[in-house]
């Protein structure tokens, strides 16, 4: 019998997967009927929405990148690109029966993805589609996947009329838990689910019979989160998504023993107060290029894991040890007198009492002779800043990577750090720059990483970990070009991020965002110098080598080698003036954790 059902399942699922694929590659002018939120069940764990097909692609089109693909000196490589896309499509032309230009007119309306936990049975799958006038289109599509399980016998089909609607459904007559495959078309919108229950639920609410509070627009976690991922002045998102893990865990601990144990599990680490995470996208929002919002919703009071992240606010100004050409930038403050004790209840709760100061005791006092707890941890002041810098010319081993912890006072961690050095001069090689010292990480492994790399031109360098304290910080980096620029800022402040400009007008509008209220976290990055080193990197020869090389055994990299070699990239000059700095900031609230990041819009030039 499970054989005959496993076979069964296979037979079926490949029409399955394309209706489902099909239907969530289509959409329409946007009936008037209630948004999806107002027509999902509560118990909704996934969601994600595009509330407008059309005017997000104006939108986008409106944008930095969008701007970018219309450009006369970048719309040959476009072109090329889409036409590798039209290749891939013309390969299954002929099972959907549309090209590519039509399967894009087909994005008009609402397209909405979402899982549900219905009372019985598996998650179900739901997606809303607005048809409109391409609903002959969408009808053609739609026969292609439902032909294909008319025909296997052990696949029954049944309608119900449901009001003025008739719901379709097609389920095996052997395995009563192999997925449904149901749909109805109502108002121009097709909806699909996994379950047929689950759409007798969404067309109760839309035919304004379900109870209150039954939909997801009334789950408390969902309205919460979407409350604060709005625009500032209300304005409503292009896209939204919300991800309610505990509804998820619960749904699969009903019948499983493994999500049973760690749904018991979850109050012992806090996680239980993980009540949900969500977010929106904007594109070309007023002054902003994009903004993008994403909520952590967290329970009170705070335990365990969730209490251990213990922000708070303080001075966000680059330290003058950050480099003023740096890529990015991000500082961060930690309440180390609650992270730390945490910490140690949560180790000992699962161990023993003092477990955890016994592991540092041993693992690291005994073996580097660091007291980390009694004499590392009350130095640290909580700041935690990173920052990424990209060496030139450009290669593979050009991005470079740091991290500053602030201390209260350097000269034990100084003094800590030159015992190390003396206690392992192998391993920890001093080295002197400008006058300060820093200290190279220098193992066995990676001596050998070094030499085998030397001896094979065109590898990237293996990475060069070195760590010292500057000024009072200490900073610990992969690569020694990144510490010594750090330096050399840090000696002469003109050379500092602090002093650059496009880093003040992205500071101005954080300060604005934030509203008063002391952000936990700040972000400064600049995509240019990401796009450089990807574009360094596209256009070096160990890259198109290893095009061509995949080029000989797939077709899709065949097409992308030769689409670049008859539309090579244009000049770095023609992307650099699509690009703007962006910038982000955290708060810690009451209700959690919430992010916002914004894009600048580019100078006109």
């Amino acid at each position: 019998m499970m054989l005959r059902s496993s076979l069964l399942c296979r037979r079926w699922a490949a029409p399955l997967a394309m209706l489902l694929a099909v239907l969530l590659m289509s959409a329409e002018a946007r009936a008037e009927r209630p948004p999806a939120e107002k027509l999902l069940p509560r118990a909704t764990f996934g969601y994600l929405s595009i509330a407008d097909v059309p005017d997000l692609s104006e939108r986008f089109g409106n944008t930095s990148i969008g701007l970018m693909s219309e450009d006369p000196e970048m719309k040959p490589f476009v072109k090329a690109m889409y036409g590798v896309l039209a290749d891939l499509v013309d390969t299954v032309q002929e099972q959907i029966a549309l090209s590519l230009p039509e399967i894009l007119d087909l994005f008009q309306g609402e397209l909405t993805v979402a899982v549900v936990s219905p009372k019985t049975g598996n998650p179900a799958v739901v997606v809303f589609v607005d048809a409109g006038e391409q609903m002959p289109n969408m009808k053609k599509i739609l026969a292609k996947g439902t032909g294909a399980l008319d025909g296997i016998a052990e696949v029954k089909r049944t309608e119900t009329t449901i009001g003025d609607t008739t719901l379709i459904v097609y389920e095996s007559t052997e395995d009563a838990d192999a997925p449904q495959a149901a749909y109805f078309i109502k108002e121009e919108t097709i909806v699909m689910a996994s379950n047929a229950e689950v759409l007798e639920q969404v067309l109760a609410a839309w035919n304004g019979e379900a109870e209150e509070g039954t939909t997801l627009a009334e789950n408390a976690k969902y309205a919460a989160i979407m409350r604060r991922c709005r625009g500032a002045g209300g304005e409503e998102p292009q896209v939204t998504w919300f991800f309610d893990p505990l509804t998820m865990i619960e749904h699969f601990a009903r019948e499983d023993t493994g999500p049973r144990i760690m749904l018991a599990m979850l109050p012992t680490l806090g996680l239980d107060g993980l009540s949900g995470l969500g977010g929106s996208f904007f594109f070309d929002a007023g002054p902003y290029d994009s903004v993008i919002h994403w909520h952590i919703l967290l329970g009170t009071p705070r335990r365990g894991i969730l209490k251990m992240i213990a922000l708070s606010s303080g001075d966000a100004a680059p330290q003058t040890w950050v480099p003023a050409d740096v890529s990015m930038y991000a500082t961060l403050h930690i309440d180390v007198d609650t992270f730390f004790p945490t910490l140690n209840e949560l180790y000992d709760g699962f161990r023993s009492e003092g477990a955890f100061s016994r592991l540092l005791a041993g693992s690291v006092k005994e073996e580097s002779g660091v007291d980390f707890e009694g004499a590392v941890v009350p130095q640290l002041d909580g700041r935690v800043t990173m920052i990424q810098w990209i060496e030139r010319p450009v290669t593979l081993a050009s991005q470079a990577t740091m991290l500053g912890f602030t201390l209260k006072d350097s000269e034990p961690i100084a003094a800590t750090l030159a015992a190390l050095a003396k206690k392992f001069p192998e391993q920890l090689e001093k080295e002197t720059f400008g006058g300060e010292t820093y200290y190279v990480f220098n193992p066995p492994g990676l001596q050998s990483a070094r030499e085998r790399a030397r001896e094979q031109p065109g590898q990237p360098e293996p990475p060069m970990p070195c760590i010292g304290v500057v000024d009072d910080t200490l900073l610990m980096a992969n690569r020694t070009a990144i510490f010594e620029q750090a330096i050399l800022a840090n000696r002469d402040s003109s050379k500092s991020l602090a002093s650059s400009p496009d880093f003040e007008v992205v500071a101005e509008r954080i300060r604005r965002q934030a509203s008063g209220t002391n952000p936990t976290m700040i972000m400064f990055s600049r995509p240019t110098e990401g796009m450089r080193f990807l574009y360094g990197l596209a256009n070096g020869d160990a890259a198109r080598q290893g095009l061509r090389g995949a080029a000989a055994e797939n077709e899709f990299f065949k097409s992308l080698d030769t689409a670049l070699e008859k539309h090579p990239l244009p000049e770095f000059s023609v992307v650099e003036r699509y690009m703007a700095p962006t910038g982000a900031l955290m708060v810690d609230d009451e209700t959690g954790l919430h992010y916002m990041g914004f894009g600048m819009r580019p100078e006109k030039k």
